[in-house]
Order: C-alpha cells, then sequence, then structure tokens
C-alpha cells in the first residue's frame, strides 16, 4: 500500500432497499372508450432489520387517471412506518374514460425509505405495472 492508495478516489456502495413489491390488479384490465376502473392492490414488505419510514410515489400514462375527471396523474402515498417482516397494504382505484385507448399502459411505482420525516429520502425503488386496455 502506497501513500497515493490512501488518497485515491473509492468506490461508494450504494445501499439496497430492502423491500419486497407485489402488485396486483382486479380486474384485470380496462375497457376502450369507456368509463370504467379497476383496483391496483400493492402490498410492501420490510425485508430489512430495522424500522422503515415508508412513502409510495405512483405515475401513470396520460389515458388512466386517479379519479374519475381524468385529472390526476401522480401522487404520493404516505404508508407510515413498517417494522421488520411486516407487510402493508395500499389499494388505489385506477380510472379508465372515454378516450382510453386499446393498448398496453404502463405505470411507474417508486417505493422510498425516509430518514425522520417525509422530506429526507434514503433510499428508493422504482418498479413498473403495466394494465391492459382491451
Amino acid at each position: 500500500m502506497s501513500l497515493f492508495d490512501l488518497f485515491r478516489k473509492k468506490d461508494a456502495q450504494k445501499p439496497s432497499v430492502p423491500y419486497s413489491l407485489v402488485m396486483r390488479m382486479t380486474p384485470y384490465r380496462l375497457y376502450a372508450h369507456k368509463s370504467n376502473s379497476l383496483v391496483m392492490s400493492v402490498s410492501i414488505k420490510n425485508l430489512g432489520e430495522e424500522q422503515l419510514l415508508t412513502s409510495l410515489s405512483l405515475d401513470l400514462p396520460d389515458m388512466i387517471s386517479m379519479d374519475k375527471m381524468e385529472m390526476v396523474k401522480t401522487k404520493e402515498f404516505k404508508v407510515g412506518e413498517i417494522a421488520p417482516n411486516e407487510t402493508k397494504e395500499l389499494k388505489v382505484e385506477l380510472f379508465g374514460g372515454l378516450n382510453t385507448d386499446k393498448g398496453e399502459y404502463t405505470l411507474r411505482v417508486t417505493v422510498m425509505s425516509h430518514f425522520m420525516d417525509y422530506s429526507h429520502v434514503i433510499n428508493s425503488m422504482k418498479s413498473t405495472a403495466t394494465i391492459g386496455v382491451v
């Protein structure tokens, strides 16, 4: 080990996010050009060894929304503290409207762990889900 090795940059290790995320849709799909809805159930499990303050952010594509007026496309849910090996479930109703075309739509889900309050993010985990419209 030389003197220069002491001052050399070290690679930062990114801590893993200790979450398990399961998403289910009921019913499985929406119908095109019709006002209808489905319920998305999101289960978040803390796989870590310490209690985590958790929130979930949901970003929807243009043709799907979280209200009947098709206005709400992004929303953050404050899940609260999750103990080790505890699972919390969140249900969100998603709506398709008269402008919803046939196809598959991808929505983005981000789970974040926070420090002390919801303004400081420690880690985040991103995932996607697909909604079929027939």
